[in-house]
């Protein structure tokens, strides 16, 4: 119970964000009623089989996978509040849809277009969460949104057996559909106030963005976990001849270059040098290994130092809100 406080109080403590875990759960509570109604649909509205329900995943799927290489482009929209609104919204077709028609190809379709705007939403709501939260409370934010998101999950897929024992299964998937629109739609103002904060701030690391994407290092990493990285960056000015890391000291963060010159040594022979748009520091904290060599500077110049254990993050673990992100 007191680390449900902790995380109770970290949601409070940050603007905007409560509105946004309240909607990342009544999208939650939405895929807890799929996960029983499909299966019923499938049979009675669609007229497959059981095997049906593998028919309606690969839809979502096949929908996720066609939005996937534009969810970094919309997580960088300057109103990103107004997306996650508008994929929550589209989030319901399918169930509303299923309550009229059982027109296979339509509803197919309608599935596609949810799987896109699940893996949106996704995207989009998460770099909203991590804009919004100060570093240190993060993890606690992100804790409390789970526990939020797997109750509403559960809550869903608890009380949808029930609805179709007294609504049947067309009342029940729009009333489902219903349910998660009415919480999107009074929602919708606080999160998308919450987007227009997002969105500035945004502007505002857009530099250190774009010039931590250009980096192989971190070539195919998510918008997210890039601008994590960006808002976490500590400005250093290292004078000429100083010493950035030491060769056997302890491996702690991660370093890039914004401008000037360095030398790097090993046992005391110099083995490359490192300029603007270069990196150091990645081989101690991967391979959690003391550093191997000396980085010191040649000229005046300026780095960028990093925590490791967010660059860690960023290279070694997934973006999504959940663990199964694709799962109806």
């Amino acid at each position: 119970m007191g680390q449900l406080t902790v995380g109770a109080r970290a949601v409070r403590s940050q603007p905007g964000v409560s509105g946004l875990v309240m909607l990342i759960s009544s999208v939650m509570l939405l895929r807890g009623f799929e996960l029983v109604l499909y299966v019923q649909a499938a049979v009675e509205v669609l007229d497959l089989d059981a095997s049906g329900y593998a028919l309606i995943s690969a839809a979502i799927g096949a929908g996720a996978l066609a939005a996937a290489p534009f969810t970094s482009r919309l997580a960088g929209s300057t109103r990103p509040g107004n997306v996650v609104v508008a994929a929550a919204l589209i989030g319901v077709a399918p169930l509303a849809l299923l309550s009229v028609s059982g027109n296979i190809a339509l509803v197919m379709l309608m599935l596609a277009v949810q799987g896109a705007s699940i893996v949106c939403f996704e995207v989009v709501a998460l770099t909203m969460l991590q804009r919004q939260c100060d570093s240190a409370v993060l993890g606690r934010v992100l804790g409390m949104q789970n526990t939020f998101s797997g109750s509403a999950k559960l809550v869903g897929s608890l009380l949808a057996p029930i609805l179709v024992v007294v609504m049947g299964l067309s009342g029940t998937l729009f009333a489902a559909a219903a349910i998660t629109a009415l919480l999107s739609a009074l929602l919708a103002p606080r999160v998308i106030e919450a987007g227009r904060r997002s969105g500035a701030l945004r502007t505002q690391l857009e530099p250190r963005v774009a010039l931590l994407a250009r980096l192989d290092i971190f070539d195919g990493a998510e918008r997210p976990a890039i601008e994590r990285l960006a808002m976490n960056i500590a400005v250093e000015q290292v004078d000429v001849n100083t010493a950035v890391v030491s060769e056997g000291d302890d491996a702690d963060d991660f370093f890039v270059v914004e401008s000037g010159a360095f030398v790097v040594r090993t046992a005391g022979v110099e083995v490359n040098t490192l300029g603007a748009e270069d990196w150091f520091g990645e081989i101690g904290l991967l391979r959690r290994a003391p550093r191997a060599a000396s980085v010191v500077s040649t000229s005046p110049s300026v780095v960028w130092r990093i925590p490791g254990d967010i660059f860690l993050e960023a290279v070694t673990s997934s973006s999504g809100l959940t663990d199964d992100p694709l799962e109806p």
